[in-house]
């Protein structure tokens, strides 16, 4: 017996549900892809240009325009995009407190008091921008929370 059960679809194989479900009822999401696209989708994330995308991928320039003309191809690439956007920003996140303490030491230690004066400035303009993001992410919890109540949908949330 197969690990999945596929739904019964009329439509091509390209078209199908998004879905499949396991013999254990567990959704598995399938792509509407194609393997060369979904192989071309981090090259395409990471290249400056289409152009050196498809050098890249093998693939001519006109393919890959054609596939960025598709709405699942572009929501995938954006999907990434996003993906890597939050990968990047958990990291830069994460070296933020050594950040601070070398700018913390020079603004310290320093014997230059121009060096010093830069340092903490610059730690005084990180410091104030995390709490001007604190606050306006208690807001938007607040305005979600808001909305939830209005309309009584906890999947908005």
């Amino acid at each position: 017996m197969s690990k999945s059960k596929r739904r019964k679809n009329s439509n091509p194989p390209a078209l199908q549900d998004s879905t499949d479900v396991s013999e254990d009822n567990r959704k598995i999401e399938l792509s509407p892809l194609s393997l060369r696209q979904q192989t071309v989708l981090p090259v395409l994330a990471l290249s400056p240009s289409v152009a050196q995308a498809a050098r890249q991928s093998g693939l001519s320039e006109r393919t890959l325009r054609r596939w960025l003309d598709e709405p699942a191809f572009r929501e995938q690439l954006s999907r990434l995009h996003q993906e890597s956007y939050e990968l990047a920003r958990r990291q830069l996140q994460a070296l933020v407190p050594h950040f601070l303490s070398v700018l913390a030491a020079e603004a310290i230690e320093n014997p230059d008091p121009s060096v010093r004066i830069r340092a903490a400035r610059y730690a005084m303009s990180y410091a104030l921008r995390f709490c001007e993001t604190d606050r306006l992410a208690a807001d938007a919890r607040d305005l979600l929370a808001v909305l939830h109540d209005k309309n009584g949908n906890p999947e908005t949330l």
